[in-house]
């Protein structure tokens, strides 16, 4: 895969997380005690497993998020180390986690502790250099804290093309949506959420109705039968390939990341499907989110 050139780079905005990894034989039910059979902290965060996937893809991009305080916070520092390619602002919130219910057959269910980690500042994205980069991409996941309003302004004002991953809480944040809509941005998505979003009862009619809502491409994945992507006038699909699978933790986060290293190397839509299908399946494979060779 080519190196990413400078005017094309990614700047990728959103939360650093501590993954709480929990293999459980089953989620419990009501009043039911079980026994965990392994537990391990990861970094992860849907932005920053972006950041990662780009960069197993061969790209150069840049990660900027927010880090507070406390034992995840300490954890996160330990386990990112020092990258030059990434901007933490410091808050004086404590950090909180993600716990991953992780079952046998490596489907994950989260429970999520929003601390620091999840609210930007606007004074702090104002010091961002934008000069090196060409991309932007945001996670809806991020655009849900009140005062992340910032990360919507700073979009429209950037001039950098946006992907937008909308995420599956698209009630909380249908305004923010809205706006971020009129900058016609690469949407990203699964089936279940592109067919909530288009209001369709099929993907493919959903990734043409998105489009005509103003998104500039979609791309939909569609766990074991592949993805599809569309731009208006032409719709792709790729097949998936068997996979055995550890965990499904960053997948979709993983086929993001290529789709978005795809497009700023400017590949045509069939290759970029199958880069994001390919990387996604590495994914599955690998236990937690996908990560790149320090």
């Amino acid at each position: 895969m080519t190196i990413t050139s400078t005017s094309h780079r990614p700047l990728i905005i959103g939360s650093l997380v501590a993954d709480v990894l929990l293999q459980v034989p089953h989620l419990p039910q009501r009043q039911q005690d079980i026994n965990i059979a392994a537990q391990q902290i990861r970094s992860g965060g849907c932005a920053y497993n972006v950041y990662e996937a780009v960069c197993c893809c061969g790209g150069h991009p840049h990660f900027t998020g927010v880090i507070g305080t406390g034992a995840f916070a300490a954890a996160l520092r330990q386990l990112v180390g020092h990258d030059p390619n990434m901007t933490l602002f410091a808050s004086d919130e404590e950090n909180g986690c993600c716990y991953c219910l992780i079952e046998p057959d490596g489907e994950r269910t989260f429970l999520c502790v929003r601390g620091g980690e999840y609210r930007f500042q606007a004074q702090w994205l104002s010091r961002l250099d934008l000069d090196p980069f060409g991309w932007l991409y945001l996670c809806g996941i991020d655009l849900e804290e009140a005062q992340n309003e910032c990360l919507v302004r700073f979009a429209s004002a950037s001039g950098l093309r946006l992907m937008l991953a909308p995420g599956p809480r698209l009630d909380h944040i249908q305004e923010q949506i809205e706006q971020l809509m009129r900058l016609h941005p690469i949407l990203h998505l699964n089936e279940q959420e592109a067919l909530a979003m288009s209001r369709q009862n099929d993907p493919q009619k959903a990734a043409i109705a998105l489009c005509a809502q103003g998104a500039e491409k979609v791309i939909i994945t569609l766990g074991s039968r592949g993805s599809l992507a569309c731009d208006g006038n032409t719709l792709i699909a790729h097949a998936a390939r068997t996979v055995k699978v550890t965990d499904t933790i960053g997948a979709g986060d993983a086929h993001a990341g290529a789709c978005l290293h795809a497009l700023s190397q400017q590949l045509p839509l069939d290759k970029m499907l199958e880069l994001a299908d390919h990387t996604a399946e590495k994914a599955l494979r690998c236990a937690g989110a996908l990560r790149h060779e320090r």
